[in-house]
């Protein structure tokens, strides 16, 4: 059944062709996937940031986490030690990943 349904597929031109990637351009697309999944796990710190602030009930922030005087006011928002030590993490990781990708 199988063979009958990718044979029905090729014929009508419905079957896509593999792809062999370069070999020269295997370690950028590489570089290019890894960047993905940091610029991705960024933006869920991100996202963490604005949720904790909404979860405490908090005023939201207005600021541009892109700005290290935005990272910095946002250290003081917190009460809590242990959310603002949380916070500061967050900040920390996006730090890394701010200088890397750059």
């Amino acid at each position: 059944m199988d063979s009958y349904k990718i044979a029905a597929l090729i014929r009508g031109g419905n079957f896509p062709l593999a792809y062999v990637y370069p070999r020269s351009m295997r370690a950028t697309r590489d570089l290019l996937r890894r960047r993905t999944g940091l610029v991705r796990h960024g933006a869920d710190l991100q996202a963490h940031v604005v949720n904790t602030t909404s979860q405490y009930n908090l005023p939201p922030n207005k600021v541009n986490l892109k700005n290290v005087s935005a990272r910095e006011q946002l250290g003081r928002t917190f009460d809590d030690p242990l959310v603002q030590r949380n916070i500061d993490l967050d900040m920390a990781v996006l730090e890394c990943y701010h200088r890397e990708l750059s």
